[in-house]
Parts: C-alpha cells; sequence; structure tokens
C-alpha cells in the first residue's frame, strides 16, 4: 500500500513538471492605438489618421471587414490578408461638424479570424475647437494713374 501512493505521488510530481500548457496557436490582430488621442483639432473639414494593424500570430490573419460606428468617418483598409509577423495599414478619415464643437470620441470594430475575438474595437477621440480668429484675408488691389500721370495703387472695398 505505501508502494502505492509513493507511486501515484511521484507520477503527480512527474506530470506536474512535464505539463506546458496548451500551445494556443493561429492569427492574432493587435491595433497600435498610439496616435488615438488627436487632441485638440480645428473644427474645420476632414481629419486623418494612419493606425497599424499587426498580425502577431502564427497563421495568416484575414480581416473580412471594417466598421466605423459614425456615417462621418470612413475607414480604408491596405491589405486584407496579414502574414505572420506582418502588418498593415488602416488610415480612419473623419469630418468634423461645424455644429458641434468640442469633445468627440469615434468607434471603429474590426471583424478578422484573430484566435482571441473575431471582432474587436478601438477608439479614437479628441476635441474640436474654433479656427483661430486670425484669419488671412485676400484683398484685391487695382493700379491705375491718377489725375496727374502717376500710377497708384487702390484697394478694393
Amino acid at each position: 500500500m505505501k508502494q502505492i501512493i509513493t507511486l501515484i505521488g511521484l507520477l503527480a510530481i512527474v506530470s506536474g513538471f512535464g505539463y506546458s500548457g496548451n500551445p494556443v496557436h493561429g492569427p492574432l490582430l493587435i491595433i497600435d492605438t498610439s496616435g488615438a488621442n488627436f487632441g485638440a483639432i480645428p473644427n474645420t473639414g476632414y481629419h486623418e489618421h494612419t493606425f497599424t494593424l499587426r498580425n502577431e500570430g502564427d497563421a495568416m490573419l484575414h480581416i473580412s471587414a471594417v466598421h466605423p460606428a459614425c456615417g462621418c468617418t470612413v475607414a480604408s483598409l491596405k491589405d486584407s490578408l496579414v502574414a505572420p509577423g506582418g502588418s498593415t495599414d488602416l488610415l480612419i478619415r473623419f469630418q468634423e461638424n461645424e455644429h458641434w464643437p468640442g469633445g468627440f470620441q469615434k468607434e471603429v470594430s474590426i471583424a478578422s479570424n484573430s484566435r482571441d475575438s473575431s471582432e474587436k474595437q478601438f477608439w479614437f477621440y479628441g476635441r474640436f475647437v474654433a479656427p483661430s480668429t486670425s484669419k488671412i484675408e485676400r484683398t484685391r488691389t487695382f493700379i491705375k494713374p491718377d489725375l496727374k500721370g502717376r500710377t497708384i495703387v487702390v484697394p478694393a472695398k
């Protein structure tokens, strides 16, 4: 009986040391969100930023869809297939709304075959501020002769 208990104990110790866990295989999508805080940006026109998507897995990553949550945002993916250790660019272009000053936060969802999640989200954010009040005004000038025949410059009104 003592030999059986010793044998069971040795088997438990040996099997515990030999266990390395099940290795996880497959593609792994990593989204580099550095630069996701835009800070204060002018409340005019379109703004763009390129995010990097990496495959840190050991199989081909297939990005099947990119969905911005808002209609004012457009996403353009450079490559939908990313090799292990590779990366691709995701260009995000969004438009401000001149009637919407202040903070913003926008979400983008990415569908893929990543082993940890079939859909991942990230956010970018910032604050729209009014454009600078020091605008450069364009003026037209006219050149014409005065009564004595000299050339003068007359600013347009």
